[in-house]
């Protein structure tokens, strides 16, 4: 098992971070609108439910929550090739995920 340098512990930081905002306004807009979201995954899922994100980008997204569990709890050893796989990969749905729920919150906004 190799060690981590500190490039890579603060990419992995970076990317906790990341999760962790995505699963927090996930569960923040779940809750408020009264939807039960009794874990990380189940309030990504519930956004898709409430059309802040499209249902498939909701399911696609649900997987961030298990690793921002991963990478939070140390429950395995990250893969430095994965992480840089999904930073190649997926890098993007984070802002894809900044834009809908931004669009959202502009429109519930204009309605109330």
């Amino acid at each position: 098992m190799r060690e981590h340098s500190d490039d890579d512990q603060g990419l992995e930081h970076g990317l906790q971070l990341c999760a962790q905002n995505v699963v927090d306004i996930a569960t923040h807009l779940a809750a408020s609108a009264g939807r039960d979201a009794p874990d990380y995954g189940t309030a990504i899922e519930q956004l898709g439910r409430m059309g802040v994100i499209p249902e498939p980008f909701a399911a696609q997204l649900r997987g961030l929550a298990g690793f921002r569990n991963i990478l939070v709890h140390g429950y395995l050893e990250v893969d430095l090739k994965q992480v840089h796989q999904l930073l190649n990969a997926r890098l993007d749905d984070l802002d894809v995920f900044a834009r809908h729920v931004g669009a959202w919150l502009a429109k519930a906004e204009n309605q109330g």
